[in-house]
């Protein structure tokens, strides 16, 4: 049997909870107001609450799940690498983590970067990159639906809310299969229709004196069918009446 003196996950597990629980702490004591881009697709109470600095469900979080914040650090070091293989490949990649919107609209976001690339009859073209990872059933999942919107909504409705800030008209996804190295692309064109209805819930979210309604109640469940993802759906659902706006 392997000897093991020293927990080496139980150390590096407890640094990233430690760290965690002080952001969210910080988030708690100083609240942005802003809406995030990147939270589009999710929950416009789960926003609104968030925006908000008001603290999540009791024993839910990313502090109480530090495998999940290795994976979400792996994620990271991924995309940086799939922007190398794009560069490897002769594309140009640009404008990596430009802020578009304003902390003043309330509406923030900061996109993966942009990419500069020619069509097949040599026309060049620039475009939104949006880079994401998954693991094999999730990709195999993409592949078997082959539209990116179909597979994550709320992900296509984060690409919408930046090209609606953006003089690009199109998207190009790239999907990293973290166990096995295969990469999907895609282009997703901009649709002006959803983004002014993202853009809408977003004011719902910034709005000052208003806390947006729930969403229908699932057939199954008390509560609605996206709170299973949710950090403060009991808050939502028994918390939120205790809500005081200033006069």
């Amino acid at each position: 049997m392997a000897m093991r003196p020293i927990n080496i996950t139980a150390r590096i597990d407890e640094a990233l909870t430690l760290n965690e629980l002080a952001t969210q702490r910080y988030r708690e004591e100083n609240p942005s107001g802003i809406d995030r881009m990147s939270s589009a697709g999710r929950c416009v109470r789960d926003r609104w609450a968030s925006a908000r600095g008001l603290p999540v469900d009791r024993g839910k979080g990313f502090a109480h799940n530090p495998k999940l914040l290795r994976v979400f650090r792996l994620g990271h070091i991924l995309e940086d690498e799939v922007v190398s293989l794009l560069e490897e490949g002769g594309y140009n990649v640009h404008s990596q983590q430009l802020e578009v919107g304003s902390v003043e609209s309330g509406w923030l976001g900061h996109i993966d970067g942009m990419i500069d690339f020619e069509t097949p009859f040599g026309i060049p073209r620039t475009a939104l990159l949006e880079i994401k990872t998954c693991n094999t059933r999730r990709f195999a999942e993409l592949t078997e639906i082959d539209s990116y919107a179909e597979w994550s909504p709320g992900y296509a409705a984060q690409l919408q809310a930046y090209m609606m800030h953006l003089p690009v008209e199109e998207a190009l996804v790239v999907v990293y299969n973290k166990d096995t190295s295969e990469l999907y692309h895609e282009t997703v064109l901009f649709d002006i229709d959803e983004a002014r209805a993202i853009e809408k819930s977003a004011a719902l979210v910034t709005a000052e004196g208003t806390l947006p309604p729930k969403k229908p109640r699932a057939a199954t469940s008390q509560y609605c069918k996206f709170c299973k993802w949710c950090d403060r759906s009991e808050w939502c659902w028994v918390g939120a009446a205790d809500v005081e706006f200033d006069e």
